[in-house]
């Protein structure tokens, strides 16, 4: 069985739990695809969910900060927070466009 996204609870090295975004739930169901496609085929998969991920915040007046973190990191959680410009927000708007688009 493998679960993933809002259905589990991952625990950083600081005890919190994962942020549940996304780009997370995305990210790990790359990796238990590989592994089941792994398993199928009668092999063993080394992929792993790395905890790295970030998201755009919208904050208003027409801009958006950016968040990056390697989130599974010890001893906690190495977060970068970047902004807030009209560019971020354009970028915010093409990631959502490329999601939307991939997914359907």
């Amino acid at each position: 069985m493998y679960a993933l996204g809002d259905a589990v609870t991952i625990p950083m090295a600081n005890g919190k739990p994962l942020p549940k975004a996304g780009v997370f739930a995305e990210a790990q169901g790359l990796v238990a695809a590989e592994h089941i496609a792994a398993a199928l085929t009668g092999l063993e998969s080394q992929a792993t969910f790395s905890g790295e991920g970030g998201c755009y915040l919208e904050v208003g007046g027409g801009e958006a900060m950016l968040v990056q973190g390697q989130f599974l990191a010890e001893p906690g959680p190495r977060v970068d927070l970047k902004g807030p410009s009209a560019e971020y927000l354009e970028e915010k708007r093409r990631f959502e466009t490329s999601r939307l688009e991939a997914w359907f």
